[in-house]
């Protein structure tokens, strides 16, 4: 029975990571999914494999299983504690950037415009920076791109600041504090961003001394496993960096 469950869920794993693929989502995140589901599958389907290793290997094999596991867990659980915070009000919202496509923001994108949408709808007084250079296979910039999609729901554009130079989250939030000062924008900011990144978001942001809440946005499931594990290694990375 224990190997039968193994075995679904290494499949289960291995897909809900790999069929995003297709949706031109591949990342460190899809390739961690897809090899440990594969590993669930062969260890369920084929034990000896493991069991006839000579036992100083599998326990060198255990202890790394083990602790992988145990940062997982303690991740997740910070990331978790991170996404329940409420946001404080702001009067600056900083919406972080994401892949572009050739029809405008993507799936994820969308998902963290939208809702600072909501927002900035509620908050009629809030204004927003948007963020994010341009990558070698995105048509325009993130920032840019990010701009249209507000003005074009509704938002006016004089509420829109738009920071199209950087690369990563860290320049996102570097550039836009430059932003603010040559506008005189004030702190603390409501930093817009997907649920899995709230905690990155926040750690990147204290590291920078930047005062922020954050309003997470709903992933959509379809493609929460890779962005998800990916994080994993980012907030690792941060912590360690």
């Amino acid at each position: 029975m224990k190997r039968k469950v193994l075995i679904v869920l290494g499949i289960l794993l291995f897909f809900w990571c790999f069929l995003p693929v297709f949706a031109g989502i591949f990342n460190i995140g899809s390739l961690t999914g897809m090899v440990v589901g594969a590993l669930l599958v062969l260890y369920g389907a084929v034990p000896q494999l493991f069991t006839s290793l000579p036992w100083q290997l599998q326990t060198v094999i255990k202890l790394i299983v083990l602790v992988i596991a145990a940062l997982t867990v303690s991740i997740t659980a910070v990331m978790v504690f991170a996404i329940l915070q409420p946001a404080a009000e702001a009067d600056t919202v900083i919406v972080l950037g994401c892949k572009v496509d050739r029809n405008g923001p993507s799936r994820m994108l969308r998902e963290r415009l939208d809702a600072a949408y909501d927002y900035l709808q509620e908050n009629t007084d809030a204004i927003v920076i948007v963020t994010g250079g341009q990558g070698s296979d995105e048509p325009e910039p993130e920032g840019t791109a990010m701009q249209k999609y507000l003005v074009n729901k509704g938002i006016d554009a004089g509420r829109i600041y738009v920071e199209d130079k950087s690369e990563s989250t860290r320049e996102n939030l570097i550039n836009t504090e430059s932003i603010m000062q040559e506008n005189r924008l004030s702190e603390p900011v409501l930093i817009v961003t997907n649920d899995f990144h709230v905690l990155r978001a926040r750690m990147i942001a204290n590291s920078l001394s930047i005062e922020a809440s954050t309003l997470p946005a709903p992933t959509d499931p379809f493609f929460f496993g890779a962005y998800y594990i990916r994080e994993l290694y980012g907030v690792l990375y941060q912590i360690v960096f």
